[in-house]
């Protein structure tokens, strides 16, 4: 998991990465080394920075909600 967001952070240079889904729900135990391992992971890290990986707030429920707002927003348009 680490490489794959040292990756995206290499290409993207996002300011945040924010997980979600189950995943988010191991929290600090995650979280924690999965920074630090990114850190080590992550080109030109010591120059640049890397940005600090959180917890989603809504945890699970974020793709659930989305999609409710993503279909209301898109019967707002649509009538």
């Amino acid at each position: 998991m680490a490489a794959g967001i040292s990756t995206f952070i290499s290409i993207f240079r996002p300011e945040i990465i924010v997980l979600g889904g189950g995943i988010a729900e191991s929290g600090d135990f995650l979280l924690e080394p999965l920074n630090r391992q990114v850190y080590n992971c992550t080109f030109g890290a010591s120059e640049v920075g890397v940005p600090k990986i959180v917890k989603a707030r809504l945890g699970n429920d974020a793709g659930i909600i989305g999609a409710a707002l993503l279909e209301r927003n898109a019967n707002l348009f649509n009538s």
